[in-house]
């Protein structure tokens, strides 16, 4: 259950890219990539993705909680509405996690605008410093479901964005050129 609470928050434990299969028992299978997962056919206006297997595809983008800033008793609730979402599903999910490297030249300008102290050009010198070891990053979090059912997938889509809801967090339903933005930065540009 851990997993389960600290996917949608900041902490990360495990592995990042993770399909979930509903079998006899829930299994929980490591794969490389999203990549060998999705092979796109075509993206349909309502964001919707065919792939080469006539199988459809959704992708929703989660907005993460803080979990650790929540009561014991929205813990053990949060924790069992993750349970229920995963456990009740009957289609494959994949849990990936994008990290977006966060632009800091906005706050650089401001500080070299506004102030012009031997203390604002260390602190510029710290940000470029981080900026440069890859440590200004954000993490994005999307639940994908696959279906061969395409009204199958959006009913679950509805489930799990009103079980999602109870648990606090807020999803965003990708269309087609966010879903073109997010495979060309992650496929062919490799940003994982």
């Amino acid at each position: 259950m851990l997993f389960f609470c600290t996917i949608f928050s900041l902490t990360i434990y495990g592995k990042q890219n993770t399909i979930i299969k509903k079998g006899k028992a829930l299994k929980i299978e490591t794969i490389n990539s999203f990549k060998n997962w999705l092979v796109i056919e075509t993206i349909y206006e309502n964001g919707i993705i065919e792939n080469n297997k006539k199988e459809y595809i959704l992708i929703l983008k989660i907005i993460p909680i803080n979990f650790n800033l929540k009561s014991e008793i929205e813990k053990e609730v949060i924790l069992n509405n993750y349970k229920k979402i995963f456990s009740n599903l009957e289609i494959e999910i994949q849990i990936f996690i994008k990290n977006k490297k966060i632009n800091l030249e906005k706050n650089k300008k401001y500080i070299i605008e506004n102030n012009n102290s031997i203390i604002s050009k260390q602190y510029i010198n710290y940000l470029e410093t981080l900026n440069n070891n890859k440590k200004t990053t954000n993490k994005e979090y999307y639940l994908i479901l696959k279906n061969k059912n395409k009204n199958k997938i959006k009913e679950i889509k509805l489930k799990i964005i009103e079980q999602l809801i109870q648990c606090k967090n807020k999803t965003e339903e990708l269309d087609k050129k966010e879903i073109e933005e997010l495979i060309k930065t992650t496929l062919i540009t490799g940003d994982e």
